[in-house]
This record gives C-alpha cells, structure tokens and sequence, in this order.
C-alpha cells in the first residue's frame, strides 16, 4: 500500500496467481497477480499468463509498460478511482472473464497509448475495454478478434471517450460501443467487424443530458449485423452526431443500413 514509482517490478513472470477473495464486488476483489492499493508501483517488462483477475489497481496511479498479459481469466486490469499514470505499449491476448481492461468510476482523466488486444474476450461486459462513469483517452490502439456481451472490443458507458489514430478489425458483438456518453473519434478504421462497427446509445428520457458525438477521418468497410446499421448504427434521440471525411463501403445490414 501507498508505494512510489521507485518499488520497480521488472523482467519476470507472473503466473497461476489467484485472489484470495473471489468476489467482483469492488469492496471485496483482491489482485490475483498484483494488487495495488493506493500506490505508484512500476510495473514493465513483464508477462502475466494464467491468472485470475491479474491486476486490481484501487485508487493508485502505477506506471505500466512493456508489459504482456496472455491467458488470465477475469478482469486482468481492473481500476477503480483511478487509473496508471502510464500505461504504454502493453499487449492483452487470449483473456477471457470481464474485460482485459476493466475502469469503475477512473477520475483524472487517462490516457492509453500504444495498446493491442487480440482474441480477448468478456462474458457480461466489453472483451477489450470496459468502462464505466470515466473519461477516457485511447491513441494508437489495435483491436482485433475481441468479443463481449457490451462491445466486442470496447463498452463505455457514461462519460466521454476519445480514439485517434486507431483499428477495429474482425471484433464481434460491435467493435465499439457507446452508451449514454458524448465521443471523438479521429482517424480511426473499422474493417470487417460483426454486430456493426460502431453503436452509439444516446439518451432518450427528456431528463437526461445531451450527448456530442464527432467523427473525422473514420473509415467503416466490410462490417456486417443482423440487425440496423452495418457500420454505424446511432440510437435514441437526445444527441448530435457530427461527420467530416467518413467513408462508408461494403457494410451490410439485414435490416437497415
């Protein structure tokens, strides 16, 4: 509890770690790798392969990069109140339980750069990233075979969310999707995704806020549904959605769009 970025840990493996209390409640889930509270740890070049719920981060600021997650079960990096200072060049494949990210309630504002998820997958939430109550930042992140319950690759719900120079390719279940939180999106591709591309759920009850969703730069070719709109579908009806250079080509619907 409460360590500085001088408690480095560095070039080794974690594995077959398991919390000692298996609850996702947030007041009882521990780190079955590393469970950091309230801290700034630097975590880098490392592999964590074969956990259960491989980081929980409670309310610290850790600094992570040059680091590999393959093969953990359940939330793999949960934040809760915040998130890592740094979290670059860090590749999530073949992770399976409830996001290979999971963010509760991230003040401050993160920033992720440098990213891959591949082959992950998420159960009742999002296979990538899943986000709730946060605003998120992500720049050059690749999301590829990702599925989930909330958006194959990411689910955001409730506050805003911001990609740039970004791929979705071959996620199921909507590569991205944005529920009751404003977006911008720029220059960004989704290719081949299934469940459509991007869905964005704005409010419908007069109580609520208006969301702003903006797109520049994005690219939708080759997504599929079976459902309405292929590449991009936008529901509910308190919001604006604002398009510059966007190509749509070769999406499929079975229904509209």
């Amino acid at each position: 509890d409460g360590t500085d970025n001088s408690a480095i840990l560095d070039g080794f493996i974690v594995t077959a770690g398991y919390p000692f209390l298996s609850s996702v409640s947030s007041t009882t889930l521990r780190g079955g790798g590393v469970h950091n509270s309230e801290g700034s740890p630097t975590l880098r070049n490392l592999l964590f392969s074969g956990n259960r719920h491989c980081i929980l981060n409670d309310n610290g600021s850790p600094i992570i990069e040059n680091v590999t997650f393959v093969g953990n079960s359940g939330r793999t990096l949960y934040n809760i109140g915040s998130a890592p200072e740094v979290l670059e060049n860090v590749v999530f494949e073949n992770n399976h339980g409830e996001a290979a990210i999971y963010n509760y309630e991230v003040q401050g504002d993160p920033v992720f750069t440098n990213l891959r998820f591949v082959g992950n997958s998420g159960s009742s939430t999002a296979g990538g990233i899943y986000s709730k109550d946060t605003d998120l930042t992500l720049a050059h992140v690749f999301f590829e075979n990702n599925s989930g319950f909330h958006g194959g690759a990411i689910g955001h719900y409730l506050g805003d969310l911001t990609i740039t120079d970004s791929d979705f390719e071959n996620n199921s279940d909507t590569a991205v999707y944005l529920d009751n939180g404003s977006g911008t999106f720029s220059n960004v591709n989704f290719k081949g995704n299934s469940g459509r591309g991007l869905r964005i759920q704005a409010p419908s009850s007069s109580n609520d806020e208006d969301i702003a969703v903006t797109l520049t730069d994005v690219t939708f070719e080759n997504n599929s549904t079976t459902g309405k709109g292929g590449g991009l579908l936008f529901n509910g009806w308190r919001g604006t959605l604002s398009v510059l250079r966007v190509r749509f080509e070769g999406n499929s619907s079975i229904e509209q769009g």
